[in-house]
């Protein structure tokens, strides 16, 4: 990928068809300090916060407020990921002893599966079971690798072996800009933050469909940033100071569209990929709806509806200069009654068909 050619801004109005803007019943069992990913789910929003009150919330996609899943109840300890299926939110949490933590739609325990002698940092539902991924073992050697669970329930782990490279040497490091895995249209979407590539996987094997399987930022990559102590001690500081372009960890599939975030230098970047032209839709730094006079947040979340992503404003956007409430309530009559305790305000866009 050219990520050189990159514009100042992108006009979305060209892109989305439609934007409806949600504000989230506040109160004091629901306050959300970040938001680390955002899933839609039938009538149900799900917001996971990682960070600052480490819990997961469930709110109605009118907004009202359902329940949560905190983190301090959890004997697998922090949470690091959380998918639905079937009416169940399964939730990913890290400790000493990883689990698979099952729960119903209001956010009521049902049951969990124990990982034994893996660690998964990350992990998507397809549709034979449950794909993991880690950034080290159980022992600490450091390689990556994929596994698939034959049942949701993971009664039973069959491994499938490491990803498609053999030098990985990370060993025993969270990287502060985390791997991300999703499930695509009809792949799943594996981005590796430490040899900024982006794979594209068989959603049935979890392996290469064919040569095509990646998206490579970078080349070479891997094995100049893993020969290098400082970039294993702090991966952020790195990227940043020595201005090398690279993934962000925020990666999804829609159709035909694949979108991600990368870092160059000091600047984000925010990219449309077409999968079947193998081209860019847009290479942006910021996306604006001219028609209202609003900047559309870039990271965003896919869901389970063709062409449509989610994300969100904090009330600090909104109230970022004189008239800014004004066209944000041109842009949805949602806001007519907003306050600055309603926060954050998830941000539902629809894409064009192409």
């Amino acid at each position: 990928m050219d990520n050189t050619n990159i514009s100042l801004f992108y006009d979305l109005d060209s892109l989305a068809e439609k934007f409806t803007l949600i504000p989230l019943e506040t109160r004091k069992e629901s306050l959300i300090g970040e938001v680390s990913k955002l899933v839609r789910y039938k009538d149900l929003i799900i917001v996971l916060d990682k960070r600052i009150s480490k819990n997961l919330f469930i709110f109605k996609q009118s907004g009202k407020f359902v329940g949560k899943i905190a983190e301090k109840d959890l004997e697998g300890g922090n949470i690091s990921d959380v998918a639905l299926r079937n009416d169940t939110i399964f939730v990913l949490s890290k400790s000493r002893v990883p689990e698979l933590g099952f729960y119903d739609l209001q956010g009521k325990k049902m049951g969990a599966y124990k990982f034994s002698n893996l660690h998964p940092s990350n992990f998507c539902l397809t549709r034979d079971g449950l794909l993991t991924y880690s950034n080290f073992t159980a022992n600490n050697e450091g390689y990556l690798y994929r596994v698939l669970s034959s049942s949701y329930k993971g009664k039973k782990l069959d491994r499938f072996g490491v990803l498609p490279y053999t030098s990985s040497q990370v060993r025993f490091v969270t990287l502060a800009l985390q791997n991300n895995i999703q499930t695509g249209t009809d792949q799943l979407l594996l981005h590796e933050f430490a040899n900024d590539t982006l794979y594209t996987l068989d959603a049935k094997s979890g392996r290469p469909k064919d040569s095509s399987y990646r998206i490579d930022f970078k080349h070479g990559a891997m094995e100049d940033k893993l020969r290098d102590s400082n970039f294993l001690k702090d991966a952020t500081t790195y990227v940043v100071d020595r201005k090398i372009p690279t993934l962000y960890d925020m990666v999804w599939q829609s159709g035909k569209l694949i979108y991600f975030n990368y870092i160059y230098g000091e600047k984000e970047g925010f990219v449309l990929w077409n999968t079947k032209s193998k081209k860019q839709v847009f290479n942006s730094s910021a996306i604006l709806s001219l028609k209202h006079g609003v900047q559309i947040p870039t990271v965003w979340f896919g869901t389970d509806r063709d062409n449509e992503v989610l994300s969100y404003y904090n009330a600090s956007n909104i109230y970022s200069g004189k008239g800014s409430l004004e066209r944000f309530q041109k842009l949805s009559s949602a806001l007519d009654n907003y306050t600055p305790k309603d926060n954050p305000v998830i941000c539902l866009i629809e894409l064009k068909n192409e």
